[in-house]
């Protein structure tokens, strides 16, 4: 087996026989050096970029059965199947996806891409965004939700805190900029500008009902300088908790009386897990207006409106508290009702990845043993 790109291997990896798997460093943290001497020479003859040559005799060398990737919006790898059609392909999708990516840029995929790709089996959040990549790629498409929070264990059991989730990250070769999309930079001013509309709102709604605010933090690291930024917008009284491992927040977010998000993914997953969730979707133009395109608003690629029960994408105090009222203090009933209308398309939850083992199972015909070693995390690992 091999796999593709070693950002996201560690989440692959424990599903497979640890012993029979290469990893292919596709951002040149490694290097097969014989498959590059091999596509310097070849790949103009066959027409290939030097890229796509060195691929293909990395594939030729280490003759993998199944190539899998945790990058799903890797336009290349949809390419793979065309030129090894008897190696099975297999991309678990790891994040919201929009027009700002190269998957589905339309400008990108008709100069670039202006074949479809085909991938063999597709692990997809939900199945309103599985039609998107059936338009870009052939091949299986499987709901499963989350790959990452789908293996981690943790109840829903509603406290008292409203935890709002933070998606702050800035770039550390440009302080006060924000990484985007094709290496572009953003001002934080700019990519942030949802987070100074909702956060007063917020922290003016909690205090009104006398709910207690906490900011789940974000980066894995640099801590005092997101808690820094939180400070300016909600006061030094603000309560930020640090994220200190790669699953805490699961854990914070299970027990939030109501979690509250702009676009996180984390925000999704938890509402697809059952947690009261508000989603205040409003990086809109007059915000933000190179940062914001159809595909902001809740609920894409479905057109829904864009104010509902529990989301809001207008800055306005009155359709933002509405929101953050029903998604608290609605029945459950009127929840459940909710959430199956307006998002049981968007993502789906399997535990486990039940679906992602027997479509294994089925390609590769896995023996017993191995099937049982799958370990399903804590939230605190």
């Amino acid at each position: 087996m091999l796999i593709y790109d070693a950002e996201g291997s560690d989440v692959l990896l424990p599903y497979f026989d640890t012993n029979d798997v290469s990893i292919l460093h596709v951002r040149r943290e490694a290097i097969y050096l014989r498959c590059l001497a091999l596509a310097l020479i070849r790949h103009r003859r066959a027409r290939l970029t030097l890229f796509q040559s060195y691929v293909d005799h990395v594939i030729r060398a280490t003759r993998p059965r199944l190539i899998a990737t945790f990058i799903d919006n890797e336009p290349e790898f949809h390419t793979l199947s065309r030129r090894h059609p008897d190696v099975v392909t297999v991309a678990v999708q790891n994040g919201m996806r929009s027009f700002d990516d190269h998957l589905f840029d339309p400008l990108f995929r008709a100069e670039s891409q202006p074949v479809r790709g085909h991938i063999d089996e597709m692990f997809v959040y939900g199945d309103d965004v599985a039609t998107l990549y059936q338009q870009r790629s052939t091949g299986r498409t499987h709901a499963v939700g989350s790959f990452i929070g789908n293996s981690i264990e943790v109840p829903i059991e509603r406290g008292e805190t409203v935890v709002f989730v933070s998606q702050y990250r800035t770039s550390p070769q440009h302080p006060g900029f924000v990484g985007g999309y094709a290496g572009m930079l953003y001002a934080e001013a700019e990519a942030y500008a949802a987070e100074h509309a909702v956060l007063p709102i917020l922290h003016r709604w909690c205090a009104d009902r006398g709910r207690r605010l906490v900011v789940a933090g974000c980066g894995l690291g640099d801590h005092d300088n997101e808690a820094a930024w939180f400070r300016q917008l909600l006061g030094d009284d603000a309560e930020f908790l640090p994220r200190r491992s790669r699953f805490e927040n699961y854990e914070r977010l299970s027990t939030a009386w109501l979690t509250v998000t702009i676009d996180s993914s984390l925000g999704y997953e938890m509402l697809a897990r059952g947690a009261r969730v508000a989603v205040l979707c409003c990086r809109e133009p007059s915000l933000s207006p190179r940062l914001t395109d159809e595909t902001m608003r809740f609920g894409w690629p479905r057109r829904l409106d864009e104010n509902g029960p529990f989301w809001a994408r207008s800055t306005q105090a009155n359709m933002i508290e509405a929101a953050l009222d029903f998604a608290g203090s609605s029945s459950d009933v009127e929840w459940s009702e909710a959430v199956r209308a307006h998002a049981s398309g968007t993502l789906a939850y399997d535990p486990g990845n039940t679906i992602f083992r027997s479509v294994l199972r089925e390609r590769l015909t896995l023996d017993r043993s191995q099937r049982s070693s799958v370990p399903t995390r804590k939230a605190s690992a």
